[in-house]
């Protein structure tokens, strides 16, 4: 039997509070089941692009009535094993029609906000590669506001590559940006500097804890001085902040740490 958080959170912070639809190990109408009370908005992971790891039209419905039910929004995170930078046609053909299909599949959910994951098509800073890669994304980018897809709705995270390779995109797309502060913390960036950068195209935070080996952990492993940080943010943000944690007891002990830092 699953053990529920110790108390509601919902409306609790300035920010939308946000959390990973697999917090139990079980599906998508459990988790929502034993979370949607709780939190304000639920992040939808859907991470592979198989079609067996897809839910379905009526798990999609439940989690609509749920979200009525609980007064609950939800975010998307659409999946991590697409290429909409491939240089191979077929594969970012792939990776579009994907896209465009999590679209359709999601809409009666009216999601905040879609966050993609740009992969590099190979783990490579060469000039030439990179020009490669931005002028197949801009293709794929393309291809969506051709097929009535407005490019706002996507956010784009924050990978382990310099953000500001994307800036052109960002900009000439209009797409948002979703900050993932832990991926910062592994890659040494400074925090405050990148969301005083991408404030205006900041749509979600994600939020975990990093100790620059160790990812997606419990909030209470950070240190002091990336906490003082992210308090500096948070107050000042008023839009989703998912905490992108993986298990009910890192969820409770990262819910109270969070709640400790804003309000001790």
């Amino acid at each position: 039997m699953h053990q529920p958080l110790l108390k509601s959170y919902k409306n609790r912070f300035p920010f939308i509070l946000s959390v990973p639809s697999f917090i139990y190990k079980d599906g998508y109408v459990a988790n929502v089941k034993m979370i949607g009370p709780c939190v304000d908005e639920i992040e939808l992971l859907l991470f592979e692009s198989a079609l067996s790891c897809t839910p379905s039209h009526g798990v999609i419905k439940q989690l609509k009535d749920m979200g009525d039910k609980f007064t609950l929004t939800y975010n998307i995170h659409m999946p991590v094993d697409i290429y909409l930078g491939h240089y191979k046609e077929k594969i970012r053909k792939y990776a579009m029609d994907t896209v465009l299909n999590f679209i359709d599949l999601t809409e009666s959910l009216k999601p905040s906000t879609r966050t993609l994951h740009l992969n590099m098509n190979q783990n490579c800073m060469d000039k030439k590669e990179i020009l490669k890669w931005k002028k197949c994304l801009r293709k794929s980018f393309e291809f969506f506001e051709k097929s009535g897809v407005s490019c706002s709705d996507f956010t784009i995270e924050n990978l382990n590559y310099p953000c500001e390779l994307l800036d052109e995109l960002l900009s000439d797309f209009k797409l948002g940006v979703c900050l993932d502060i832990g991926h910062l913390i592994m890659e040494q960036v400074d925090i405050s500097l990148m969301y005083e950068k991408y404030r205006d195209r900041i749509k979600i935070i994600h939020l975990h804890g990093s100790d620059g080996i160790v990812d997606h952990t419990s909030l209470k492993n950070l240190s002091g001085k990336n906490s003082e940080k992210i308090v500096e943010i948070l107050k000042d943000f008023t839009k989703p902040v998912s905490v992108e944690v993986f298990s009910r007891n890192d969820l409770q002990d990262s819910l109270e740490f969070l709640e400790k830092l804003l309000y001790s």
